[in-house]
């Protein structure tokens, strides 16, 4: 308060704009929480019948998979836009020959500048590749390059969403792992129909991944446990469907199939359920099964934690 008005507000902007920055590159990174995030998209319809990938055998509750598709605005700008927010001039890509607006960083300690092309977000690229791999254009070699792939870019588009809804709880250790999804969204869609659906927002990438963890598509899911045994024998390590990994090991001089919490959260009650033997061994807490026992024990653990993943498939040993 001891600074002036003007001071104050220069300060305030400034503030602002290292907030706004740091809230969208937080977004980019899917570290930024929206809570319930509405889907803004214009009529909103399923592109297929909702899939079932889960059915909790307690109550009956099943997890759906919605593929749906919307229609969304293009970030566009104009010539004059760009002309206003190119403090550092045009540049012309060598490579692909498109012209972007060049601005300074808002981090003045930063070597980087941000780049805005007619469609789509700013980034950012070190000063010295703008130098090596773009050309510097004058304003009026660009208005018309500019103004024609303006017009050649649709204000809308078509994008697709995937939304996870139904029962969640119970399949979420499993699709939340350790190497399962590490940021998800929970999402509200309001479909052209009238229907309202509330679920997990994947991203498409996230879709394979997730009906992997829930055994679908995966020949480990159909597999005996005689026949996981052996293949941990061989030397693999096994996957399941809340990220532990069963693999072969030796303890006190005798051959055990260990199993790998790998970072997650377990109940020792659970794990003492199946017949895992749990000992400290250097410091290190180890559940394991002497390999004797390793069908009698394993057939308990995988009626309840599927095996979805051969780690080292396709691995030389």
């Amino acid at each position: 308060m001891v600074l002036h008005v003007e001071t104050q507000n220069q300060l305030f902007e400034l503030f602002h704009a290292r907030y706004t920055e740091a809230v969208e590159a937080a977004k980019r990174k899917s570290a930024f929480d929206f809570g319930v995030e509405e889907i803004r998209a214009r009529n909103i319809h399923h592109l297929s019948s909702p899939e079932i990938l889960f059915v909790d055998l307690g109550s009956g509750a099943k997890t759906m998979l919605h593929e749906l598709e919307g229609e969304v605005d293009v970030v566009r700008r104009s010539f004059d836009a760009a002309r206003e927010a190119a403090k550092l001039g045009f540049y012309r890509n060598h490579q692909s020959e498109k012209i972007y607006a060049a601005t300074p960083h808002w981090d003045m300690e930063t070597s980087q500048v941000y780049l805005l092309g007619v469609r789509g977000q700013k980034r950012s690229i070190e000063a010295s590749e703008l130098k090596e791999k773009y050309e510097k254009v004058l304003p009026p070699q660009v208005k018309d390059w500019w103004e024609a792939e303006f017009a050649r870019t649709p204000a809308t588009e078509a994008r697709r969403y995937y939304l996870l809804s139904g029962a969640i709880f119970p399949i979420y250790d499993k699709v939340m792992g350790a190497s399962g999804i590490q940021s998800v969204k929970i999402a509200r869609a309001s479909l052209a129909d009238g229907q309202a659906l509330v679920g997990l927002n994947l991203s498409p990438e996230d879709v394979p991944q997730v009906k992997e963890r829930l055994g679908i598509g995966t020949p480990l899911s159909t597999a005996s446990v005689e026949e996981i045994v052996l293949l941990l024998k061989g030397k693999s390590i096994i996957e399941l469907d809340n990220g532990w990994r069963l693999l072969r090991g030796k303890i006190s001089g005798d051959a055990v199939i260990e199993l790998s919490l790998n970072g997650t959260l377990a109940n020792r009650d659970e794990l003492l359920a199946y017949g895992f033997t749990e000992e400290i061994v250097r410091f290190k807490r180890r559940w394991f099964v002497v390999q004797e026992n390793a069908v009698q024990v394993l057939s308990k653990l995988l009626a309840h934690r599927k095996a979805i993943r051969d780690l080292t498939a396709g691995v030389s040993q």
